[in-house]
């Protein structure tokens, strides 16, 4: 018998839906359905996100005829090796599918919210993208103890007293000093060298040319 017919010399014909429909019970007429289908006739698709909640958490399953594909919630996407497992965002991404990128200062920033992209910034710093340092010496309490002064620095603050922070200052000042003088002394030992190259390179072309012409 072919696959929609049955009984004896294969003379009936199944009711079966054809498209849907893997064969024919050559006995009785059952039908034998598609993966996807079911019912006597395999006339009525198989919801597999009702009959076998394929996706994992934090993703809808959506029903396609027969099939499904699991869709991934705002700050999550897909696994590359399993789609119907859905994983948080990463490397500074948020959003539907972790197609947009973060806006914060990576360097000042804390966290990026997988959904909404909202930056939690590091302490000493503020704003929108964590972007400004926060002077911890301008707040309404000081945050040094006694008779410490508050030096705002990137980030951070220290506390110390007026004349050691003086002196500091000064001696940071003195050593920016010496490294731009170091650089300026190895810049023109290096100039005097190419010069000197240049010379005796020259020097030796005009030796070689004067004997070549003898």
């Amino acid at each position: 018998c072919g696959n929609l017919s049955w009984g004896e010399n294969c003379t009936e014909t199944c009711n079966c839906t054809p498209n849907n429909t893997v064969a024919c019970e050559k006995l009785n007429g059952s039908c034998i359905c598609q993966s996807n289908f079911e019912g006597s006739l395999c006339d009525q698709p198989i919801d597999p996100c009702l009959k076998y909640f394929p996706c994992g958490e934090h993703s809808d399953c959506i029903n396609t005829l027969g099939h499904y594909e699991c869709q991934c919630h705002e700050g999550y996407r897909n696994n590359s090796y399993n789609p119907s497992i859905c994983e948080a965002c990463s490397g500074w991404t948020y959003g539907f599918n972790c197609n947009t990128s973060c806006g914060c200062l990576i360097d000042n920033t804390q966290s990026c919210d997988i959904v909404t992209g909202n930056c939690t910034c590091k302490p000493g710093f503020e704003s929108i993208n964590c972007e400004l340092d926060v002077n911890e010496c301008n707040q309404s309490s000081n945050p040094c103890a006694g008779n410490l002064q508050c030096y705002n620095t990137y980030g951070s603050f220290l506390c110390m007293e007026q004349s050691v922070y003086a002196r500091v200052t000064m001696n940071q000042t003195h050593l920016e000093k010496d490294q731009n003088e170091i650089a300026n002394n190895i810049k023109e030992t290096l100039q005097t060298f190419f010069d000197m190259y240049t010379y005796w390179t020259y020097f030796k072309v005009v030796i070689i040319h004067n004997n070549t012409t003898k």
